[in-house]
């Protein structure tokens, strides 16, 4: 009765050192997890990539031409740099740790199998897929379980799906109709000139007007931080007097057409010859200027005004 306890207590310790060891061996084998980047790419290098949604019925497709991003499905539109940069950047941060799971098993739980996901990123180089990476399931605050197509290990690692977007409308360059160095802006019945970094008003009166230099900077800013919301594929008809027109140089000459219509607000430029909305705000701040706007009273400017004045009249052709 008493050796077999014994014998028992004996195995065990032994158990315990083979373990022990085999543990030990297997370290000095393989040594620590070595973090590594879940992703190799050279950005500069690549020319598509492709976002799906868990609908798998829409994708953005950007595509690169001359360096330039673009939007395929959306009238070759430009892509937003910055938004394409920080996207970028995130993936190439994301770094290997030990993963949660490592069987096919595990996929459907966490929602990265090949139906059954929330994000889809591809990206190509020269006709070539160079990775395919599925996002999941969130475990946390911007966190989400993700896997390589091509691999079984599911890792939980920090990303956003929302910083993936699957419209093309939302990687649009919004500041693609913003011009940043204006020279001349011609409203209706005013014509602004820049001279030696001041704001010059010509008026198609025979007059000397005196301008609001603060006014004319504001309509200035105003178009040079233009941003339109999203494409219209079905715009309204721009004809009429509710259309309003802007001529404005810069590098280049763009004709500005702005309209209000049914509550929503276009504006209409020649050189892309397409038509977007706009917030009523960026409207109001480029269409509500006109002569009466930009011009300050006697009462307001006094001598002082009539002797720093800097316009002269001109006649609008």
């Amino acid at each position: 009765m008493t050796r077999l306890p014994i014998y028992l207590v004996v195995f065990l310790c032994l158990q315990v050192v083979l373990t022990s060891v085999i543990y030990w061996q297997r370290n000095q084998q393989t040594g620590p997890h070595q973090t590594e980047p879940l992703l190799s790419f050279d950005r500069d290098k690549l020319d598509k990539i492709v976002i799906t949604g868990a609908e798998q019925t829409e994708s953005a497709v950007l595509t690169k031409d001359k360096g330039a991003w673009f939007l395929t499905n959306l009238n070759q539109l430009p892509v937003s740099q910055n938004q394409l940069d920080t996207a970028l950047d995130k993936l190439s941060a994301l770094t290997t740790n030990w993963p949660i799971a490592t069987t096919k098993t595990s996929h459907q739980r966490f929602e990265l199998q090949e139906d059954n996901f929330q994000r889809r990123i591809q990206l190509f180089q020269g006709g070539d897929k160079i990775a395919d990476l599925l996002l999941g399931s969130s475990p946390g605050f911007r966190k989400v379980h993700l896997r390589m197509l091509d691999n079984d290990n599911v890792y939980a690692l920090p990303l956003n799906t929302f910083d993936f977007p699957v419209k093309d409308q939302q990687w649009l360059d919004k500041s693609l109709l913003a011009i940043s160095a204006i020279d001349s802006i011609q409203g209706p019945d005013y014509f602004l000139i820049k001279e030696q970094g001041d704001w010059i008003l010509k008026s198609p009166a025979d007059k000397t007007v005196p301008l609001d230099q603060d006014k004319a900077v504001g309509l200035a800013r105003a178009l040079s931080n233009l941003r339109v919301l999203e494409l219209v594929t079905e715009p309204p008809v721009f004809v009429g007097s509710a259309v309003k027109t802007l001529i404005v140089k810069g590098e280049q000459q763009h004709n500005y057409q702005f309209l209000e219509f049914e509550g929503k607000y276009y504006v209409k430029e020649q050189i892309t010859d397409k038509v977007f909305t706009l917030n009523q705000i960026d409207y109001q701040r480029i269409t509500g200027v006109d002569l009466a706007g930009l011009t300050r009273s006697e009462s307001e400017t006094g001598t002082k005004a009539e002797s720093t004045d800097k316009s002269v009249p001109l006649e609008i052709e």
